[in-house]
């Protein structure tokens, strides 16, 4: 007989024998159809996304075999750049294959403090405070080549890091009390001025281009900068009254016909037509963090893994549609269960 007062009562801490975090698994490869992947800062992996944009979902962990701090992956869904939390190591981890491959890059300094990728994902750079150096790798993901960039005329740390397909373009944003600025960077250690901001918030190299996109998230602005080798211009494609409100991330389309805003102040998407200077605006239903391409043309994402639905857009119709990835299911977490005492007669 189980005994004592009416208010009483027994707790059972249930607890399933299948591991306890979202999204680990043991299988080695990965397996199904997907459309692209993510890196979830909460269980510091790279996951695919599984199915397809219209019925979608967040699959398990792929299996790189590190533990990860930060991961940038390449707009064509090949490969990861990440950064190891154990001992800060620079990871290229091939995501191409059914069995991911992942290699240290040995030529690269341990634990940067920024890193990028261009809008092919062939090139990177990566900024480190300690040594005041960006490190640029082309060639990525086969072929990598290797060079250096002195940031040391920078007044400070960047905010904000861009790179060309080529390499040869930099961009670092500065931010300060009230003003920010972008500077384009050379060889010889020289940092040029070609853009005042009140606040950089993004910035985006064009596909292929030397041509830049830059978000200014105090003014509400988004500008296109070209000439960055000769006499930089910088000319405005969007401001408030287009709809630009509070600007997290900037990217060009693939083919550099529209450049994509994700709006944090008004939960939103803008398109910007760079050949005819239209803005098409449309809600997510979402707070945008950033814009990032996968695997389907058109397609990009919006947001990360946060515990929230993840929002894609699609551009290219008439206008952009918006799908949506429900969040992950957490399974197999701990579960209290109240059992209230009672008299059990024999």
């Amino acid at each position: 007989m189980l005994s004592g007062s009416p208010s009483a009562a027994t707790w059972l801490i249930a607890l399933l024998a299948a591991p306890l975090v979202s999204g680990q698994s043991p299988q080695a490869t990965i397996t199904g159809p997907n459309f692209g992947f993510v890196y979830d800062g909460i269980s510091h992996a790279v996951k695919p996304l599984v199915g397809n944009p219209a019925a979608g979902a967040i699959g398990p962990a792929a299996p790189v075999g590190w533990g990860l701090a930060t991961a940038a992956i390449s707009p064509r869904q090949d490969f990861a750049l990440a950064v190891a939390r154990d001992g800060g190591s620079v990871l290229l981890a091939r995501l191409d294959g059914g069995n991911p491959a992942t290699s240290v890059l040995d030529a690269l300094a341990e634990a940067p403090d920024r890193l990028a990728l261009s809008p092919g994902g062939g090139t990177a750079a990566l900024y480190y405070a300690a040594t005041q150096n960006i490190q640029v790798v082309t060639g990525l993901p086969d072929a990598p080549v290797f060079s250096s960039l002195d940031a040391e005329a920078l007044p400070k740390p960047p905010d904000v890091l861009a790179v060309s397909d080529d390499g040869q373009a930099v961009l670092a944003g500065v931010n300060g009390a009230g003003a920010g600025q972008v500077y384009v960077l050379a060889g010889g250690g020289t940092a040029q001025a070609v853009f005042a901001a009140g606040r950089v918030a993004a910035m985006a190299f064009l596909h292929g281009s030397r041509d830049a996109l830059v978000a200014d998230g105090a003014a509400n602005l988004v500008v296109r900068l070209t000439s960055l080798e000769g006499s930089p211009r910088a000319s405005v494609l969007a401001r408030q009254t287009n709809g630009i409100a509070g600007p997290v991330a900037v990217t060009a389309s693939a083919d550099n016909g529209a450049a994509l805003v994700a709006n944090a102040d008004s939960s939103s998407v803008a398109v910007i037509d760079l050949a005819g200077g239209t803005t098409t605006v449309t809600a997510c239903l979402c707070v945008p963090t950033t814009v990032a391409a996968l695997r389907s043309p058109g397609v990009f994402r919006l947001n990360d893994v946060s515990g929230q639905p993840m929002t894609l857009v699609e551009i290219g119709g008439v206008r952009p549609v918006m799908t949506i990835i429900p969040p992950e299911v957490k399974q197999n977490a701990p579960r209290r269960i109240r059992i209230p005492e009672r008299e059990v007669r024999q």
